[in-house]
């Protein structure tokens, strides 16, 4: 099943939600919300899917925002305020979906474009990929929580010299600085997620899965008493079920 929204596609491979951010050449970031959480919500909601993929069209992952939209947005404080606030809320949703969810990465991956990468569980790049923040050179930062995510993958002077300097990092780079966790020589980098998606999960129960990531999402985010009481009731939960069937 397909479907589109805006400037991004929605199609299922295998229980593998495939989410292509579709604005070619470069696929920029027409708007903070590139694709409403309500949709997402009724996208990711299929109780048959697996994992998710995140991607760009073409040889792109995402140049990052579209710098005129940005500019007219800004000449509206509240309503930048509100777009920019819609953004993270998007974000903060992908990183808390209860499904696996990688970013598959070619090419250029910018700004918003690596905030969204940052967002996902895991990424993984091809050998062509190169990685920036470059909005200081722009006079402004990261605003949908770049530099708080790139701060929990990898270290601060790795984050100085992005979100200060605006150094671009090939992919060996970023692999050594804990931006990606793999990087592959393969072109098809959507397609060798979708497969590692498939290994991962493998015959493992759907509320299994969503258990295990629910339980990561939970340590990530949440106080860590909070995040082991809800570990302990999904357990027990589970035991519950599979030891009285």
């Amino acid at each position: 099943m397909d479907f589109n929204s805006n400037n991004c596609t929605w199609n299922v491979i295998d229980s593998i939600g495939v989410l292509t951010i579709n604005d070619l050449p470069e696929n920029r970031i027409l708007r903070p919300e590139f694709v409403s959480v309500d949709q997402l919500k009724e996208w990711t909601g299929d109780t048959t899917l697996r994992g998710i993929v995140i991607t760009g069209a073409g040889r792109h992952f995402s140049s990052g925002a579209d710098l005129d939209g940005l500019r007219e947005m800004a000449k509206e404080p509240y309503r930048l305020a509100s777009e920019m606030q819609r953004g993270n809320e998007l974000l903060n949703f992908i990183g808390n979906i209860p499904l696996p969810v990688v970013a598959a990465i070619s090419g250029i991956c910018f700004g918003a474009g690596l905030e969204i990468a940052l967002s996902c569980h895991i990424r993984i790049c091809s050998e062509n990929s190169v990685f920036a923040f470059p909005e200081s050179g722009l006079g402004i930062i990261p605003g949908l929580g770049g530099s708080m995510r790139l701060l929990k993958a990898s270290d601060i002077e790795t984050c100085m010299q992005m979100l200060l300097a605006g150094e671009l990092f090939d992919a060996a780079m970023a692999k050594k600085a804990g931006i990606v966790h793999q990087v592959i020589s393969e072109k098809q980098v959507k397609a060798f997620s979708i497969e590692y998606l498939k290994r991962l999960v493998a015959d493992r129960p759907s509320e299994v899965i969503r258990a295990v990531v629910t339980a990561i999402n939970n340590a990530c985010f949440l106080p860590v008493d909070e995040a082991l009481k809800r570990e302990t009731a999904m357990f027990c939960d589970l035991a519950v079920k599979r030891f009285n069937s």
